[in-house]
C-alpha cells in the first residue's frame, strides 16, 4: 500500500474545537521512511513521526505525483 521513499499528503483528525467541530490537519509532501504493518514512519520536516493507519484519526494518504 505505502511505498518507502515516496511522498504523500497525509490527513489526520486532530482534536475538535470548543463547538465540537472536527479539525482535519493536512501534512503535505511527507516522505515515507518505514512501513510495519499498519504503521508508517514519515519524515516531518526533520522529525520522525509514526502514524497508525488503522487509527480512527487517520483519514487518508494521497500519493504525490
Amino acid at each position: 500500500m505505502f511505498q518507502i521513499g515516496k511522498k504523500y499528503d497525509i490527513e489526520m483528525i486532530e482534536e475538535g474545537d470548543e463547538l465540537g467541530s472536527t479539525i482535519v490537519q493536512i501534512y503535505p509532501d511527507r516522505t515515507i521512511t518505514k512501513v510495519e504493518g499498519s504503521r508508517i514512519q514519515i519524515d516531518d520536516n526533520g522529525k520522525t513521526v509514526v502514524i497508525n493507519t488503522e487509527s480512527r484519526n487517520f483519514v487518508r494518504a494521497t500519493l504525490r505525483e
